[in-house]
């Protein structure tokens, strides 16, 4: 069974600990469609604090078994489909637009989608997070 998840995980906090952790009690391989920090620059606006190749490390550090997959620049493009469908696609709490637009997708039609809840989400969001420390509250 494989297992697909979507994410920056640029600040890796408890919050991500937690979802990859409830992904992993899914059973089955885990990827992760890693977004590239040009897609980041575009369109979210913002630089990534870490680079791909260092959040890509991070998460192998703590998750040695979890593959890691460099997202598209472009919205839409779905490349990593080329290469695997998975069984299941987990979403966290914020993800949405992402599930909607997933779920448009025909090769995924098979696809059972899970939605993670999210953990302590008022404290743990990667923006929240750097608006504390920008404002000095960490």
């Amino acid at each position: 069974m494989t297992v697909l998840v979507f994410g920056v995980f640029d600040i890796l906090h408890p919050g991500h600990i937690y979802f990859l952790d409830q992904v992993i009690q899914l059973g089955g391989d885990l990827h992760i469609c890693l977004a590239s920090d040009e897609y980041v620059k575009n369109y979210k606006n913002r630089q990534t604090i870490y680079s791909f190749k260092e959040r890509s490390e991070m998460i192998n550090k703590i998750y040695p078994n979890i593959v890691i997959h460099k997202g598209d620049i472009d919205i839409g493009k779905w490349t990593i489909f080329n290469n695997l469908i998975p069984d299941i696609v987990a979403t966290g709490y914020d993800q949405e637009k992402l599930e909607i637009a997933l779920k448009e997708r025909r090769q995924l039609n098979k696809t059972k989608f899970v939605k993670i809840i999210g953990f302590n989400t008022d404290m743990y969001s990667t923006t929240k997070i750097q608006d504390k420390n920008k404002y000095g509250n960490i």
